[in-house]
């Protein structure tokens, strides 16, 4: 899917709906993937911290989670379709408990793996929503 430059990084100009459908196709195409969805708050820490950038540099699909983005996007000429915010994203993507149990346990594995590969390196936080996309906490 194609991204567009927004300030110091890249996201997809894409709708809720159009979202869904990408996420939809991920999850057929059984490929590994993630979704990222950044705010300001993001779109400053990727300026001081490569690490970061990288996730979001080198996720599947960059979402705007935050008006302030919308409103520069227009500034900058390039108007956002909408924010799709990960909070109403995920209702809408669903999944029953049986699954984001399985999720759950498996980003579990992931992060004791990403602790043992990078010693010394705090790993970020994860918030259970599905296999939709992991919430840096950083």
């Amino acid at each position: 899917m194609e991204k567009q430059a927004l300030l110091n990084t890249f996201i997809n100009n894409v709708t809720m709906s159009e979202t869904v459908e990408a996420i939809e196709q991920m999850i057929a195409a059984d490929k590994k993937s993630y979704v990222v969805a950044i705010n300001v708050d993001v779109v400053m820490k990727i300026e001081a911290d490569p690490y970061l950038k990288k996730i979001v540099d080198d996720a599947d699909m960059v979402l705007v989670d935050g008006k302030p983005l919308v409103w520069i996007s227009k500034l900058h000429g390039r108007p956002l379709k909408e924010k799709v915010s990960g909070s109403d994203l995920v209702p809408l993507r669903g999944g029953g408990k049986k699954r984001l149990q399985g999720v759950h346990h498996r980003r579990e594995r992931g992060k004791r793996g990403a602790s043992e590969a990078t010693p010394g390196r705090k790993t970020a936080g994860y918030q259970d929503c599905g296999d939709i996309r992991p919430s840096l906490r950083i």
